[in-house]
């Protein structure tokens, strides 16, 4: 039952992580394309 209990809490943590991970690589993403459009302009 632990086990199980520690491998679910296992596996959110990790979709967390992801989902963290994403935003942050979005949040680059916007960061890059307004510092091009700066040095466009």
């Amino acid at each position: 039952m632990l086990s199980h209990h520690q491998h679910s809490f296992d596996c959110s943590d990790r979709l967390t992580f992801m989902a963290l991970d994403r935003e942050s690589i979005f949040n680059l993403g916007l960061t890059s394309i307004n510092a091009l459009s700066e040095a466009i302009r």
